[in-house]
């Protein structure tokens, strides 16, 4: 039987497996590497490329310099890999966890992520 592995990496296109992969596919946001193992076998790589997110935040945060709050007010934009990835994000999301979502997003350490300064 053959086995498949995958996973997620947040590199900037960078061949995951050291010159060994190609790509099987490519989007604006990410990209699917493979690589035969040589034993029937195949590995995938699923790539975010979070540099385009982070360049559009960054761009909608200065839209929204010193406009107040309203209604429906997108506050972040987050790459898949963190939104279905294994990490807390994830794992608050799925559980429905509002206020561990909100420390997250608050989190001077994931600042690129905001589309609107302030606080949620």
């Amino acid at each position: 039987m053959q086995r498949t592995e995958f996973r997620d990496v947040a590199q900037f296109g960078m061949d995951p497996f050291g010159g060994e992969g190609e790509i099987l596919s490519r989007e604006t946001d990410h990209i699917v590497w493979i690589r035969n193992n040589g034993d029937g076998s195949y590995t995938t790589c699923n790539q975010s490329l979070v540099d385009p997110i982070l360049e559009a935040n960054a761009e909608k945060r200065s839209e929204t310099a010193g406009k107040r709050w309203g209604d429906g007010q997108i506050v972040a934009s987050i790459p898949n890999a963190l939104l279905y990835g294994d990490g807390y994000y994830a794992q608050a999301r799925a559980a429905g966890d509002k206020p561990a979502m909100k420390k997250f997003l608050n989190d001077s350490d994931y600042a690129k992520l905001r589309t609107k300064e302030g606080r949620i």
